[in-house]
């Protein structure tokens, strides 16, 4: 007759957690190539949002009220409340609200594609389970 071997006790144990390990592994690979994505088309789209917003700040006539500041202080100082709501309106708003909503994207998918490498670089140190 054949000899049958019984497996140790702990081996469902282990085999659960493999599999278990795998598919976060698995999950995490997935979203690093979202974020990866991400990441390129927020790079992408960094450099025509900055141009947009570099020729509003041109033509809004912000740095001609800056330049005010410096070469006639005097008559900035006699009447800074209007001059303060002038520089205030002639700021492209919507500009550099795309601007920061590219650079806080890139930001993110930064933060999130950093904690998928580090999962998956985790789990390559993980292997005798």
């Amino acid at each position: 007759m054949l000899n049958l071997i019984s497996p140790s006790p702990e081996l469902f144990d282990k085999i659960i957690t493999r599999i278990r390990i795998e598919e976060r592994v698995r999950s995490a690979k997935r979203r690093a190539i979202l974020f990866t994505l991400i990441l390129a088309l927020s790079l992408y789209a960094l450099i025509p949002a900055v141009r947009s917003a570099r020729a509003a700040i041109d033509t809004s006539g912000f740095f001609n009220f800056v330049s005010l500041i410096f070469s006639d202080l005097q008559a900035v100082m006699a009447s800074w409340q209007d001059f303060a709501l002038s520089l205030l309106e002639a700021i492209p708003t919507l500009s550099l609200t795309a601007v920061l909503a590219v650079i806080f994207t890139t930001l993110g998918s930064v933060r999130y594609l950093a904690g998928e490498y580090k999962l998956l670089y985790s789990h390559k140190t993980i292997t005798n389970i």
